[in-house]
């Protein structure tokens, strides 16, 4: 089920940038990740824990995940959309939901992407946690941001679509980047990260 949170702790081109980022997460690209980890030994989607989606605009991403989970799902959003709790600033969060052993979101574009990979690593590594993010699939290719993967001990590597996905619904353009998945979990922090490849069937 989805919460409304109570919880104390709950307290997205060539083209213009929508308010908020918001780019709602086609579903084929989270069904298609989910089952590319359905039968994996050391699957970093937790979907037998609960789980908080932070950014979750009409419920796109937590709508797919909550059909496969049985957790409960945490979904909360800066705006509210008609769709968990509206008003909650993933940033100032100090603490995850009680339970909670996955972060699994499609976070805004730019620096603020930056300060929710850090945040929700911060945030999960006390319980063992995964954080799932959604990013251009040459996020990683950066001087800057290489803290985050290479060596960085919960690194589990990337799931790159390689169908590229349409953000704005009816556009008739061709999509121009490739997306992957980035994949974190405190549980592995002893093997090599991987690349995976999935498309939209």
């Amino acid at each position: 089920m989805t919460i409304n949170v109570t919880d104390p702790a709950m307290g997205n081109s060539g083209y213009a940038r929508i308010a908020h980022d918001y780019y709602p997460t086609p579903e084929w690209m989270t069904e298609n990740l989910a089952d590319l980890f359905e039968d994996h030994p050391d699957s970093p989607i937790h979907l037998d824990k609960d789980w908080w989606e932070p950014a979750c605009g009409e419920g796109h991403i937590a709508e797919v995940i909550k059909a496969r989970s049985t957790g409960t799902c945490y979904a909360t959003d800066l705006i509210y959309r008609g769709y968990g709790k509206g008003g909650c600033d993933f940033l100032k969060q100090k603490e995850a939901p009680k339970g909670v052993q996955m972060i699994f979101t499609n976070p805004p574009y730019g620096d603020t992407a930056e300060l929710f990979i850090q945040h929700a690593l911060n945030l999960m590594k006390p319980v063992d946690g995964s954080v799932i993010m959604l990013m251009r699939n040459e996020y990683d290719c950066s001087k800057k941001r290489m803290k985050w993967f290479g060596d960085h001990p919960a690194y589990f590597g990337k799931a790159v679509a390689t169908t590229r996905p349409r953000w704005i619904e009816g556009s008739t353009g061709s999509p121009r980047h490739n997306y992957a998945w980035y994949l974190w979990d405190w549980r592995s922090t002893d093997q090599e990260p991987r690349i995976f490849y999935f498309n939209k069937n």
